[in-house]
């Protein structure tokens, strides 16, 4: 936010009221996600350990419950976002499963410290939904990795 204050509403983070709201509702669960969004593997282990930890900390103080979830800033493997390193590291502070940004469906065997996504949009009819559950738009993971090898280091 102090990088583009003018950014407004496009931008805006939600107030803690809003996430105590939403956590009370039970549907709704938040994990970490670092407290400067760094390319995490990228630091020294001291300061991978402080974005993982304080985040953590921070968020368990305000909500009151533990904090297990971890997403990756910027979340690409191929880009260095993501090591083994840092999911040791997410294993040592007591988080259960961490989020990368690389898109695909999870397998049973998949490492639990390094899940794929795939966007679910409000936009999405529900023939698409169905496509992105069903594995009909797997590709889509299949083209991410092809531009990361192409176009290295681009974020």
């Amino acid at each position: 936010m102090k990088k583009r204050p003018d950014a407004g509403e496009e931008v805006r983070l939600l107030s803690w009221k809003e996430i105590e709201e939403m956590q009370s509702s039970g549907l709704i669960s938040f994990g970490c996600h670092s407290m400067t969004h760094p390319h995490i593997a990228q630091l020294p282990r001291a300061e991978i350990e402080y974005e993982l930890w304080q985040s953590k900390k921070l968020l368990e103080n305000k909500l009151r419950k533990p904090v297990t979830f971890f997403a990756y800033p910027f979340g690409m493997k191929s880009y260095g976002d993501v090591n083994d390193q840092t999911a040791s590291l997410l294993a040592e502070k007591g988080y259960t499963l961490a989020c990368t940004s690389e898109i695909g469906r999870n397998r049973l065997n998949e490492d639990i410290y390094m899940l794929k996504r795939m966007g679910m949009g409000r936009d999405d009819s529900l023939n698409l939904f169905r496509a992105k559950l069903t594995g009909a738009c797997d590709w889509v993971g299949a083209a991410q990795k092809t531009f990361q090898r192409v176009f290295k280091n681009v974020c």
